[in-house]
C-alpha cells in the first residue's frame, strides 16, 4: 500500500508534457502544417503554464491521470486559439511605406524590430540614392522609421507594430526592408515570431546581431564586405545561415536543448571553432558566434 501510495504521489511530470507538446508545434510549424505566426500570440498566454503546475501539484497525489488530461488540454486549446487569432484576421490591410535617402552618408547603423508575420531584407540596387526603403502589408499595424545623422554617418531605426486585439490584427503582416549596397552597414535585427528570409549577399555589413525568438530564418550572409563579425541569438526557432561560396568562415556554438549542424567540408573542426582552412588570410570572411536554446541551426 505504501508503494501504491509512493507511486500516486509521483504524477506526471508537467514539465515533460508541456516539452512533447511544444515539440510537437515546431514540428508542425516546421511542416508548413501551423504558422509560426501563432507564437505572436502563444507567448502571450504564458500564465497558462502556472495554471499546468498548479493543477499537477493539486492533483498528482490524488489522480495524476486526470492532471495529464487536463495538461494537454489546455495546452492544445492555448494552440488552437494562437493559430485562429493568426489566420483568422479579417481586417482590411493597410500598406504603409518609408524611403529614407543616402544624403551623403559614408556609413550606417541599423536597427530593426519586427514582430509576428512574414519578413523579407535584402538589397536596393547599386544606383539606388536610399539608404533604406521599407513596406509593411498588415492588417491593423503600422510601419516607423526614424533616422538621425552625425558628419557622414547615419543611424536608423525602424519598427513594426502589429495592432488589434492580441495582436490578431497583425497576424498576417508582410514586412520588406531593402537596404544600400553602397556603404558599410551595421545591423541589428530583432525577430519576434516571423517568417524571415534575409538575403545579405549584395550588402557590405560588417557587423550583424541577430535576435530572434521564435522564428523560421533563412539568412544569406554577405559575398564581399571584407571582414564580419556576426553574433545570433535564437530562442525557439529554426535558422539556417549560408555562407556565400569565396567566404571563409569560423564558427563557434552554443547550444542548449537544440540541434547544431553545420557543413565540416568546408568548416573544419578545430578547437572550439569550425574554421575555414584559409580563414587567415582570406579578403572575405566572417567570425559567426552562435548562442541558442532550443532553437534548431545549419550552417553552409
Amino acid at each position: 500500500m505504501a508503494e501504491q501510495s509512493r507511486r500516486r504521489g509521483r504524477g506526471i511530470p508537467s514539465a515533460a508534457v508541456i516539452l512533447i507538446m511544444l515539440g510537437l508545434v515546431f514540428l508542425f510549424n516546421n511542416l508548413g502544417l501551423l504558422p509560426w505566426s501563432l507564437w505572436g500570440t502563444l507567448w502571450r498566454l504564458w500564465p497558462l503554464i502556472l495554471i499546468i503546475v498548479g493543477l499537477n501539484i493539486l492533483l498528482s497525489g490524488v489522480n495524476p491521470w486526470l492532471a495529464l488530461g487536463l495538461t494537454i488540454v489546455i495546452i492544445l486549446v492555448a494552440v488552437a486559439v494562437s493559430a485562429y487569432l493568426g489566420l483568422g484576421s479579417r481586417s482590411q490591410s493597410m500598406v504603409t511605406s518609408f524611403s529614407e535617402p543616402l544624403a551623403g552618408a559614408s556609413n550606417a547603423q541599423v536597427e530593426a524590430n519586427f514582430g509576428a508575420g512574414s519578413l523579407l531584407i535584402d538589397s536596393l540596387t547599386e544606383t539606388s540614392d536610399s539608404l533604406a526603403t521599407g513596406e509593411a502589408v498588415q492588417p491593423g499595424g503600422q510601419l516607423a522609421a526614424q533616422v538621425s545623422r552625425d558628419a557622414s554617418s547615419a543611424v536608423l531605426k525602424v519598427s513594426g507594430r502589429l495592432g488589434g486585439w492580441w495582436g490578431r490584427d497583425g497576424g498576417q503582416g508582410t514586412w520588406r526592408l531593402h537596404l544600400s549596397p553602397r556603404i558599410p552597414l551595421a545591423l541589428t535585427l530583432k525577430i519576434g515570431a516571423a517568417n524571415a528570409s534575409m538575403d545579405l549577399s549584395r550588402l557590405r555589413v560588417n557587423r550583424l546581431r541577430l535576435d530572434v525568438g521564435a522564428s523560421n530564418i533563412a539568412l544569406t550572409l554577405p559575398s564581399r564586405a571584407g571582414s564580419i563579425e556576426a553574433v545570433v541569438k535564437a530562442g525557439a526557432a529554426s535558422v539556417n545561415i549560408t555562407v556565400p561560396q569565396g567566404v571563409a568562415a569560423r564558427v563557434q556554438g552554443q547550444v542548449g536543448l537544440g540541434s547544431f549542424s553545420i557543413d565540416q567540408a568546408r568548416f573544419p573542426k578545430s578547437g572550439d571553432y569550425f574554421v575555414s582552412p584559409d580563414y587567415e588570410r582570406a579578403v572575405n570572411r566572417v567570425d559567426i558566434r552562435v548562442e541558442s536554446g532550443l532553437a534548431s541551426v545549419t550552417i553552409h
